[in-house]
């Protein structure tokens, strides 16, 4: 059960890390179509969120070949500089 947990989890950040690039490829292609609206346009558009989506496939499959995708996002979302953050003082606590 745990090793179907760990497959899951690996998928579902491969998946974040490749819908970053697809996002951008998708919004260049959008921006493209608003100032080509003809068939070329969208024929760019399209190209631009496929190159995105291949771009995102690649990086996610590499990255969790060489280190995981799970420790990849770890990292990213990590916040060292509130690893050691004291605990905010409670004002109404000593007050009777």
């Amino acid at each position: 059960m745990e090793k179907v947990f760990r497959i899951f989890v690996e998928i579902l950040f491969g998946l974040q890390i490749a819908a970053a690039p697809t996002a951008i490829g998708i919004i260049l292609g959008f921006l493209i179509y608003l100032k080509f609206p003809t068939d070329g346009g969208m024929f760019m558009a399209v190209g631009f969120a496929l190159i995105g989506l291949f771009v995102g496939i690649v990086w996610a499959v590499r990255t969790t070949l060489t280190q995981g995708s799970a420790n990849f996002m770890s990292r990213i979302n990590a916040t060292p500089e509130l690893d050691h953050k004291d605990p905010p003082q409670d004002e109404n606590q000593h007050k009777g």
